[in-house]
Protein backbone atom coordinates (compact mmCIF):
# COMPACT_ATOMS: atom_id res chain seq x y z
CA UNK A 1 0.00 0.00 0.00
CA UNK A 2 2.65 2.53 1.10
CA UNK A 3 4.18 1.89 -2.55
CA UNK A 4 1.66 2.44 -4.18
CA UNK A 5 0.79 5.80 -2.58
CA UNK A 6 4.36 7.17 -3.18
CA UNK A 7 4.00 5.93 -6.67
CA UNK A 8 1.07 8.59 -6.89
CA UNK A 9 3.34 11.01 -5.03
CA UNK A 10 6.03 10.34 -7.24
CA UNK A 11 3.84 11.22 -10.44
CA UNK A 12 1.79 14.37 -8.95
CA UNK A 13 5.13 16.03 -7.83
CA UNK A 14 6.67 15.27 -11.72
CA UNK A 15 3.55 16.55 -12.93
CA UNK A 16 3.31 19.80 -10.84
CA UNK A 17 7.16 20.43 -11.80
CA UNK A 18 6.51 19.76 -15.91
CA UNK A 19 3.56 22.17 -15.66
CA UNK A 20 5.63 24.54 -13.74
CA UNK A 21 8.76 24.01 -16.26
CA UNK A 22 6.85 24.41 -19.11
CA UNK A 23 4.97 27.48 -17.94
CA UNK A 24 8.10 29.01 -17.30
CA UNK A 25 9.35 28.22 -21.13
CA UNK A 26 6.06 29.85 -22.29
CA UNK A 27 6.83 32.81 -20.48
CA UNK A 28 10.26 33.08 -22.46
CA UNK A 29 8.71 32.73 -25.99
CA UNK A 30 8.84 35.95 -28.12
CA UNK A 31 5.08 36.96 -27.71
CA UNK A 32 3.52 38.11 -31.39
CA UNK A 33 1.27 40.48 -31.87
CA UNK A 34 -1.65 39.78 -34.96
CA UNK A 35 -0.42 42.02 -37.72
CA UNK A 36 -2.78 44.95 -38.70
CA UNK A 37 -2.07 45.22 -42.36
CA UNK A 38 -4.15 48.32 -43.34
CA UNK A 39 -1.73 50.29 -39.75
CA UNK A 40 1.18 49.24 -41.78
CA UNK A 41 0.53 50.04 -45.45
CA UNK A 42 -0.71 53.70 -43.81
CA UNK A 43 2.67 53.80 -42.29
CA UNK A 44 4.36 53.42 -45.33
CA UNK A 45 2.39 55.93 -47.05
CA UNK A 46 3.47 58.11 -44.31
CA UNK A 47 7.06 57.50 -43.99
CA UNK A 48 6.90 57.41 -48.37
CA UNK A 49 5.38 61.22 -48.29
CA UNK A 50 7.97 62.11 -45.18
CA UNK A 51 10.90 60.70 -47.52
CA UNK A 52 9.47 62.85 -50.89
CA UNK A 53 9.13 65.81 -48.74
CA UNK A 54 11.60 66.47 -45.99
CA UNK A 55 14.35 66.93 -48.05
CA UNK A 56 12.24 69.88 -50.18
CA UNK A 57 10.32 71.52 -47.76
CA UNK A 58 11.57 74.49 -45.56
CA UNK A 59 10.01 76.36 -42.30
CA UNK A 60 9.53 80.23 -43.33
CA UNK A 61 10.61 82.68 -40.76
CA UNK A 62 9.91 86.35 -40.92
CA UNK A 63 11.36 88.88 -38.75
CA UNK A 64 10.02 92.48 -38.68
CA UNK A 65 12.95 95.03 -37.20
CA UNK A 66 11.82 98.83 -36.48
CA UNK A 67 14.14 101.45 -36.06
CA UNK A 68 13.55 105.17 -34.94
CA UNK A 69 16.00 108.19 -34.77
CA UNK A 70 15.83 109.92 -31.33
CA UNK A 71 14.80 113.41 -32.52
CA UNK A 72 17.16 115.35 -29.65
CA UNK A 73 20.53 112.75 -30.25
CA UNK A 74 19.71 111.03 -33.91
CA UNK A 75 20.63 107.80 -32.26
CA UNK A 76 18.74 104.80 -33.91
CA UNK A 77 17.02 102.12 -31.75
CA UNK A 78 16.22 99.06 -33.42
CA UNK A 79 14.03 96.05 -32.03
CA UNK A 80 12.22 93.30 -33.72
CA UNK A 81 8.30 94.52 -33.43
CA UNK A 82 6.79 91.29 -34.84
CA UNK A 83 7.62 87.83 -36.34
CA UNK A 84 5.59 85.07 -38.70
CA UNK A 85 6.04 81.94 -40.01
CA UNK A 86 4.86 79.41 -42.46
CA UNK A 87 6.27 77.00 -45.21
CA UNK A 88 7.73 77.10 -48.03
CA UNK A 89 8.88 74.14 -50.73
CA UNK A 90 11.81 73.81 -53.46
CA UNK A 91 11.09 75.28 -56.99
CA UNK A 92 12.76 72.64 -59.63
CA UNK A 93 14.97 75.40 -60.42
CA UNK A 94 17.62 75.38 -57.51
CA UNK A 95 17.53 78.34 -55.18
CA UNK A 96 13.62 79.11 -55.33
CA UNK A 97 11.29 78.31 -53.11
CA UNK A 98 7.38 78.66 -53.17
CA UNK A 99 5.20 79.95 -50.87
CA UNK A 100 1.99 82.11 -49.84
CA UNK A 101 2.19 85.82 -50.89
CA UNK A 102 0.39 86.19 -47.14
CA UNK A 103 3.13 84.52 -45.80
CA UNK A 104 6.07 86.90 -46.55
CA UNK A 105 3.57 89.98 -46.96
CA UNK A 106 4.73 92.12 -43.57
CA UNK A 107 2.27 95.13 -44.56
CA UNK A 108 0.05 93.79 -42.38
CA UNK A 109 2.42 92.99 -39.57
CA UNK A 110 3.70 96.59 -40.35
CA UNK A 111 0.35 98.09 -39.17
CA UNK A 112 -0.31 96.28 -36.63
CA UNK A 113 3.65 97.22 -34.69
CA UNK A 114 2.25 100.94 -35.51
CA UNK A 115 -0.79 100.32 -33.68
CA UNK A 116 0.60 99.02 -30.63
CA UNK A 117 3.54 101.21 -30.44
CA UNK A 118 0.82 104.53 -30.63
CA UNK A 119 -1.30 102.60 -28.13
CA UNK A 120 2.36 102.13 -25.93
CA UNK A 121 3.13 106.02 -26.16
CA UNK A 122 -0.62 107.48 -26.76
CA UNK A 123 0.02 109.16 -29.40
CA UNK A 124 -1.62 109.14 -32.78
CA UNK A 125 0.07 106.90 -35.59
CA UNK A 126 0.61 109.51 -37.67
CA UNK A 127 3.51 111.13 -35.37
CA UNK A 128 5.09 107.83 -35.80
CA UNK A 129 6.12 109.46 -39.41
CA UNK A 130 9.90 108.33 -38.39
CA UNK A 131 9.59 104.72 -37.67
CA UNK A 132 11.03 102.87 -40.35
CA UNK A 133 10.81 98.93 -41.08
CA UNK A 134 13.26 96.34 -42.77
CA UNK A 135 11.93 92.58 -42.97
CA UNK A 136 14.46 89.28 -43.05
CA UNK A 137 13.12 86.06 -44.49
CA UNK A 138 14.60 82.68 -42.93
CA UNK A 139 14.15 78.79 -44.13
CA UNK A 140 15.34 76.08 -41.70
CA UNK A 141 15.29 72.62 -43.56
CA UNK A 142 14.37 69.19 -41.66
CA UNK A 143 18.88 69.07 -40.90
CA UNK A 144 17.79 72.46 -39.06
CA UNK A 145 20.07 74.32 -41.95
CA UNK A 146 19.47 78.03 -41.51
CA UNK A 147 19.52 80.33 -44.32
CA UNK A 148 18.92 83.71 -45.56
CA UNK A 149 15.95 84.49 -48.73
CA UNK A 150 14.53 86.86 -50.53
CA UNK A 151 11.46 87.56 -52.09
CA UNK A 152 11.98 87.44 -55.77
CA UNK A 153 8.05 87.48 -57.37
CA UNK A 154 5.03 87.87 -55.57
CA UNK A 155 1.21 87.09 -56.89
CA UNK A 156 -1.06 88.68 -54.32
CA UNK A 157 -4.05 87.73 -56.61
CA UNK A 158 -3.71 84.30 -55.95
CA UNK A 159 -1.85 84.22 -52.85
CA UNK A 160 1.73 83.02 -54.31
CA UNK A 161 5.11 84.20 -53.80
CA UNK A 162 8.69 82.74 -54.93
CA UNK A 163 11.76 83.45 -52.75
CA UNK A 164 15.41 82.47 -53.69
CA UNK A 165 18.34 81.88 -51.87
CA UNK A 166 21.49 84.36 -51.19
CA UNK A 167 24.36 83.72 -54.10
CA UNK A 168 26.60 82.68 -51.51
CA UNK A 169 24.51 79.74 -50.54
CA UNK A 170 23.80 78.32 -53.92
CA UNK A 171 27.54 77.07 -53.35
CA UNK A 172 26.69 75.17 -49.82
CA UNK A 173 26.66 71.34 -49.78
CA UNK A 174 23.36 71.17 -48.87
CA UNK A 175 22.25 72.53 -52.21
CA UNK A 176 23.58 68.60 -53.67
CA UNK A 177 21.21 66.60 -53.36
CA UNK A 178 18.54 68.86 -52.73
CA UNK A 179 15.35 67.86 -55.03
CA UNK A 180 12.21 69.15 -56.44
CA UNK A 181 8.69 67.85 -56.69
CA UNK A 182 6.86 67.85 -59.68
CA UNK A 183 3.46 69.17 -60.58
CA UNK A 184 0.08 67.82 -61.82
CA UNK A 185 -0.14 68.46 -65.74
CA UNK A 186 -3.59 69.39 -67.26
CA UNK A 187 -5.68 72.36 -67.18
CA UNK A 188 -9.05 71.12 -66.06
CA UNK A 189 -12.69 72.91 -66.67
CA UNK A 190 -14.81 74.64 -63.89
CA UNK A 191 -18.46 74.87 -63.80
CA UNK A 192 -20.67 75.78 -61.06
CA UNK A 193 -17.97 75.32 -59.33
CA UNK A 194 -17.26 71.77 -59.88
CA UNK A 195 -14.19 70.84 -61.71
CA UNK A 196 -14.65 69.06 -64.71
CA UNK A 197 -12.22 66.15 -65.63
CA UNK A 198 -10.41 66.97 -69.59
CA UNK A 199 -8.70 64.44 -70.96
CA UNK A 200 -5.31 64.42 -68.80
CA UNK A 201 -4.69 64.41 -65.58
CA UNK A 202 -6.53 66.62 -63.47
CA UNK A 203 -7.51 66.21 -59.47
CA UNK A 204 -10.59 63.69 -58.37
CA UNK A 205 -13.27 63.93 -56.09
CA UNK A 206 -12.34 61.94 -52.66
CA UNK A 207 -8.31 62.11 -53.96
CA UNK A 208 -6.65 61.06 -50.87
CA UNK A 209 -3.75 63.67 -50.29
CA UNK A 210 -1.24 64.85 -48.01
CA UNK A 211 0.72 68.40 -46.90
CA UNK A 212 3.58 69.09 -45.06
CA UNK A 213 4.25 72.22 -42.69
CA UNK A 214 4.47 73.36 -39.28
CA UNK A 215 1.06 73.70 -37.73
CA UNK A 216 1.01 75.30 -34.64
CA UNK A 217 4.63 75.74 -34.82
CA UNK A 218 5.23 71.83 -35.08
CA UNK A 219 7.55 71.80 -37.85
CA UNK A 220 7.30 68.62 -41.00
CA UNK A 221 4.50 67.44 -39.45
CA UNK A 222 2.11 65.42 -41.76
CA UNK A 223 -1.23 66.10 -42.32
CA UNK A 224 -3.52 63.68 -44.52
CA UNK A 225 -7.01 64.07 -46.11
CA UNK A 226 -8.95 63.90 -48.94
CA UNK A 227 -10.83 66.36 -51.83
CA UNK A 228 -13.94 67.58 -51.86
CA UNK A 229 -15.30 67.60 -54.87
CA UNK A 230 -16.10 71.26 -55.35
CA UNK A 231 -13.86 74.50 -55.32
CA UNK A 232 -14.66 77.67 -53.35
CA UNK A 233 -13.59 81.23 -54.47
CA UNK A 234 -10.68 83.06 -52.85
CA UNK A 235 -11.42 87.12 -51.97
CA UNK A 236 -9.59 87.85 -55.22
CA UNK A 237 -12.15 85.46 -57.04
CA UNK A 238 -9.50 82.86 -57.95
CA UNK A 239 -10.83 78.77 -57.24
CA UNK A 240 -9.53 77.17 -54.78
CA UNK A 241 -9.14 73.49 -54.13
CA UNK A 242 -11.37 72.05 -51.20
CA UNK A 243 -9.79 69.69 -49.28
CA UNK A 244 -11.04 68.59 -45.93
CA UNK A 245 -7.68 68.00 -43.43
CA UNK A 246 -6.97 69.51 -39.88
CA UNK A 247 -4.90 72.48 -41.18
CA UNK A 248 -3.67 75.53 -38.95
CA UNK A 249 -1.68 78.20 -38.56
CA UNK A 250 2.11 77.62 -39.77
CA UNK A 251 0.39 74.81 -42.70
CA UNK A 252 0.40 77.80 -45.00
CA UNK A 253 2.25 78.18 -48.49
CA UNK A 254 2.78 74.17 -48.20
CA UNK A 255 2.52 71.37 -50.84
CA UNK A 256 -0.74 69.39 -51.38
CA UNK A 257 0.45 66.54 -52.73
CA UNK A 258 -1.44 63.35 -54.23
CA UNK A 259 -1.43 59.88 -52.58
CA UNK A 260 -1.73 58.16 -56.15
CA UNK A 261 0.86 59.63 -57.97
CA UNK A 262 2.60 61.77 -55.60
CA UNK A 263 2.68 64.96 -57.38
CA UNK A 264 2.12 68.69 -56.37
CA UNK A 265 -1.81 69.39 -57.24
CA UNK A 266 -1.11 72.61 -54.86
CA UNK A 267 -0.33 75.24 -52.28
CA UNK A 268 -2.17 74.91 -49.05
CA UNK A 269 -3.21 78.23 -48.18
CA UNK A 270 -6.25 78.34 -45.78
CA UNK A 271 -9.00 76.80 -44.16
CA UNK A 272 -12.69 78.03 -44.98
CA UNK A 273 -13.35 78.44 -41.16
CA UNK A 274 -10.69 81.27 -41.41
CA UNK A 275 -11.82 82.65 -44.50
CA UNK A 276 -15.76 82.12 -43.64
CA UNK A 277 -14.75 84.08 -39.71
CA UNK A 278 -15.53 81.08 -38.16
CA UNK A 279 -14.51 78.32 -35.70
CA UNK A 280 -11.56 76.01 -37.23
CA UNK A 281 -12.93 73.25 -39.45
CA UNK A 282 -11.49 70.73 -41.72
CA UNK A 283 -12.63 72.81 -44.79
CA UNK A 284 -9.23 73.73 -46.57
CA UNK A 285 -8.69 75.34 -49.64
CA UNK A 286 -5.58 75.06 -51.67
CA UNK A 287 -4.20 77.28 -54.61
CA UNK A 288 -4.61 74.96 -57.60
CA UNK A 289 -1.26 73.83 -59.53
CA UNK A 290 -2.20 74.97 -62.80
CA UNK A 291 -2.82 78.46 -61.49
CA UNK A 292 0.86 78.14 -60.15
CA UNK A 293 2.15 77.16 -63.36
CA UNK A 294 0.54 79.66 -65.06
CA UNK A 295 2.13 82.66 -62.70
CA UNK A 296 5.48 80.89 -62.78
CA UNK A 297 5.26 80.82 -66.63
CA UNK A 298 4.42 84.89 -66.23
CA UNK A 299 8.57 85.00 -65.17
CA UNK A 300 10.16 82.87 -67.04
CA UNK A 301 10.45 80.16 -63.75
CA UNK A 302 8.09 77.19 -66.20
Amino acid sequence: MKYYLATARNFVLVALATTALLFFIHTLEPRTQPINAPAIAEWQQTEHVRQLMSPITFDLKMNVYAAEKDAVSQKEKTWICASGAGTVFAHKKIGHFLTNHHVIDPEYVKTGCLYNLAKERNVPISSLSRVQFRVEYFLTNADKVVFPVHVVHSFPEIDVAVLNAEKNILTAPIYKNWKSVDFRTGSPKIVDGKIVLGKGPMVLPDEPVATMGSPLYLPFTIIKGTLGNNTFSSRSGIPLIHFIAPINSGNSGGPLISLLDFKVIGMTTMSKADYEGNDRSLQSGAVPFWEIQKALRSVGLE
